[in-house]
């Protein structure tokens, strides 16, 4: 079974999620991820992503994590067996991009920058990330279970 995660913005959610699944070594589970913007900021999030890995240290998942981002497409969103949207403004963008399936499943992971993760001028960027890592591997180990992928 193919596991489908996309965010949007600098992909450091969908990464998360990936690299989180995939050190559960779930047989015949694979984890995939995109974002929908990825390719027009790859440049500008590799030093993110980067901090991202070296963050998921602490979590024993890093060694799991990709480097680079994967821009969202028709077959990669294809190639799923369940596609996660990280929120509705990742689902309603991915809406316009390509035809999203009909297993598509809506998280409510809060973007950085929205809600009550608004940074502000002079704050650590990263001062989320934390609670972010917490609510996508609550919502992912409840997905192992709903789909019973143990």
């Amino acid at each position: 079974m193919t596991i489908h995660f996309i965010c949007r913005g600098n992909a450091y959610r969908s990464l998360m999620a990936e690299a989180y699944l995939k050190s559960s070594k779930l047989k015949n589970v694979i984890a995939i991820s995109s974002g929908t913007v990825a390719d027009k900021y790859r440049a500008e999030n590799i030093p993110r992503i980067t901090h991202i890995i070296e963050w998921l240290e602490k979590h024993g998942t890093s060694e799991y994590a990709k480097t680079l981002s994967e821009q969202l497409t028709q077959t990669r969103v294809n190639s799923g067996d369940t596609t996660i949207c990280m929120n509705k403004i990742v689902a309603d963008e991915c809406s316009g991009l390509v035809n999203m399936p009909d297993n598509m499943i809506m998280w409510n992971v809060m973007d950085i920058g929205a809600g009550s993760r608004i940074v502000r001028h002079g704050e650590d960027q990263y001062k989320y990330l934390e609670e972010t890592y917490k609510e996508i591997t609550d919502n992912v180990d409840k997905l192992i279970i709903e789909k019973r992928l143990t």
